[in-house]
């Protein structure tokens, strides 16, 4: 079956379903809007081609999105701002990575990796990475001798403003270690007092044979001029190729980081070098919600009680923002990482719920997607559910089938899986791209905004760097007693996006791994327009009572368009969760 996709399946659930306990859950809207950087080959913003990969995206004060990413091998970065509504590209910059050296020349900085994105009160964007500190190679010697040493790799930052005007130059920072070290940026977060800090993992050398070690370093920088104010270190393992650092900055502009193969710790708005507490946990990832200071709000929490108040504030490690509330309280810090599942044959998401204020441990969740779950970022939005960004990977099918996916999960603040977004990897022709997402972001309207890459068959690792713009809306809580909505499936519907322009006959509908030949065939529905429809598609929907191998428990639902031709290759799926039945 011949398919042309520009835009994933939108699946969705069409009213909600029942969870038992008193607990709000979230009904999937799909994407909202979804664009690709670059647009085309002639794009004014890129004047040289490559690969486009993301690196962090941050949701700034208008709510509009701001995307980063590097332009492979090319020390060169990409900034893309989008309306928060329409996902139209307000503006795009890519610029060099160049410094200025001591006499004053300007150089374009080698092996330059940007490491993330943040946004301050203001809407100015803050761009944090690392490179080398003079250029290289250097001019030819007028003598032959040894090759040069490779310059030492530091942290550097940038900035531009809201409406695009960028730095000429970055301005490396020079933490002090100890002897030589070379420094990998981590993550950035930016406070309410508007000062950038930076973390990531410093490499320091010892003589053959004693192995290098590793500190988990970060550092506050001013916000205007780039010097450096304060830092803490610790040390650290050595990092894995799945190692990753993460910052959260938190409305009172405390500080909160973790790394993979380090601890999780608070520091205060000083970055004192002694940590208010340390939690012997190894995240990926970090990120903080505070709220705001008010007896009663701080004493029902503390019992379990939420308040979802629109002016609590959530921040996490790869720049969004919290706003200074005055007196606002420490809230929940929420940390993943990867963890073996029980039979050690998959990677499952650990998601663990620290109170802020002590650093004690609330609750852990683990998620298994039956894949190999990989965490990139994580998010919290102004209720307290938890984003997590990642890929997950695999074989599936018959002859066997690798492949890579993005994937959204959506928890709530009690640990209950909400949604799972997966943005499929299947194309036209066939072939299966890798995909990622990369990092997560959620403004004040709850909806999340990812940032990862996609590959552009057939060019193999060709890369464009994507955004895509997530909707979901948060239902009222069931009561432990019952209502309607918790009686059974009633009037909740399965509906899904067909594009316009695909001949179809009819569709059959998965439930978890089932082979194709026990899938139930359900026809051609009626077809119409829904809120949530994606130009270009009509919707198609379906009674979840009428699934007859829908049983309580949690299950992937999949929806395989056919026609003449054949299957579809490029199917919509969704993760949810049955608590009561018909």
């Amino acid at each position: 079956m011949t398919r042309k996709r520009s835009l994933p399946y939108c699946l969705i659930f069409l009213g909600l379903v029942s969870y038992s306990g008193a607990q709000a859950v979230a009904d999937s809207r799909g994407a909202r809007w979804n664009q690709t950087v670059p647009l085309n080959p002639q794009d004014p913003c890129l004047p040289v081609p490559g690969s486009v990969e993301s690196r962090g995206v941050a949701i700034g004060p208008d709510q509009d999105p701001v995307a980063v990413g590097e332009v492979t091998g090319l020390s060169r970065v990409v900034v893309v701002k989008y309306d928060g509504r329409s996902g139209e590209q307000l503006w795009c910059k890519s610029f060099p990575v160049r410094a200025t050296a001591a006499n004053g020349t300007t150089f374009l900085v080698p092996f330059a990796e940007v490491g993330g994105v943040a946004i301050d009160s203001n809407g100015t964007i803050f761009i944090a990475g690392d490179g080398g500190t003079a250029p290289y190679p250097p001019p030819p010697q007028p003598r032959p001798g040894p090759p040069p040493p490779l310059p030492t790799n530091r942290y550097f930052v940038t900035k531009c403003s809201s409406v695009g005007a960028c730095n000429s130059t970055v301005t490396f920072i020079e933490p002090s270690v100890g002897g030589s070290h070379n420094d990998t940026i981590g993550g950035i977060a930016i406070g309410p007092d508007g000062n950038p800090v930076l973390t990531g993992v410093a490499t320091i050398p010892s003589p053959f044979p004693r192995p290098s070690t590793f500190k988990l370093v970060t550092v506050k920088v001013d916000g205007s001029r780039f010097r450096l104010l304060r830092q803490a270190q610790v040390p650290s393992n050595p990092p894995s190729m799945t190692s990753r650092v993460g910052v959260a900055v938190d409305s009172r502009n405390d500080i909160f980081v973790t790394g993979t193969e380090a601890s999780t710790s608070k520091y205060d708005s000083l970055l004192s070098p002694t940590p208010l507490w340390t939690k012997r946990l190894a995240g990926a990832r970090i990120a903080t919600r505070s709220y705001r200071h008010r007896a009663d709000e701080w004493e029902d929490r503390k019992r379990g009680v939420w308040d979802d108040d629109e002016h609590a504030t959530a921040t996490h490690g790869r720049g969004a923002n919290g706003h200074n509330e005055n007196g606002s309280e420490a809230g929940d810090v929420a940390v993943v990482r990867t963890v073996a599942n029980a039979t050690n044959t998959t990677q499952d998401l650990e998601v663990t719920m620290l109170d802020g204020e002590t650093g004690n441990t609330l609750r852990t969740t683990i998620y298994d997607s039956g894949f190999n779950d990989i965490p990139r970022d994580i998010a919290l939005d102004s209720v307290g559910d938890i984003l997590v960004a990642g890929d997950r990977s695999g074989q599936r099918g018959q002859p066997v089938s690798p492949f890579q996916e993005g994937q959204l999960v959506s928890l709530s603040r009690t640990g209950k899986l909400n949604w799972v977004a997966v943005f499929p990897t299947r194309r036209a022709t066939g072939d299966i791209s890798k995909l990622s997402f990369f990092a997560v972001a959620v403004g004040s309207d709850s909806a999340p905004v990812v940032s990862g890459y996609s590959e552009v068959p057939p060019a193999g690792p060709m890369r464009v760097m994507r955004t895509i713009k997530y909707t979901f809306h948060h239902a009222e809580p069931s009561s432990d007693e019952g209502s309607d909505r918790g009686e059974g499936l009633g009037d909740k519907k399965l509906a899904w996006d067909e594009e316009t322009s695909q001949t179809v006959n009819g569709f059959r509908v998965c439930i978890d791994a089932e082979p194709v030949t026990a899938c139930q065939d359900v026809g051609k529905p009626k077809s119409h327009t829904l809120p949530s429809t994606t130009e270009g598609s009509l919707a198609y929907e379906i009674p979840l009572a009428a699934l007859r191998s829908l049983t309580k428990g949690t299950h992937t639902i999949l929806v395989m368009a056919y026609n003449a031709s054949g299957d579809s290759v490029d199917n919509p799926q969704l993760i949810v969760e049955i608590e009561r039945l018909r």
